[in-house]
């Protein structure tokens, strides 16, 4: 399991979009506090990898741009 910033740092891209793929429900990811602190399992992290691959612009919109799925 990773934390939302090592996510982010891994994808290359901000926390704030990793957040928001989050509350749209684009990434499954567990809240272990009440604060907003999400772990994300690394399986999910390689299956957004592979679909990104061809994504130049990581801080596209998902919605916009891949349907319902990250990249």
């Amino acid at each position: 399991m990773k934390t939302v910033t090592e996510v982010a740092k891994e994808l290359g891209i901000s926390n704030s979009k990793v957040r928001y793929w989050i509350r749209k429900g684009l990434v499954p990811a567990y809240q272990v506090s009440k604060g907003g602190n999400y772990l994300i399992r690394e399986s999910v992290i390689g299956g957004i990898l592979k679909r990104c691959r061809k994504v130049t612009d990581p801080d596209l919109e998902l919605e916009e741009e891949h349907g319902d799925k990250p990249c």
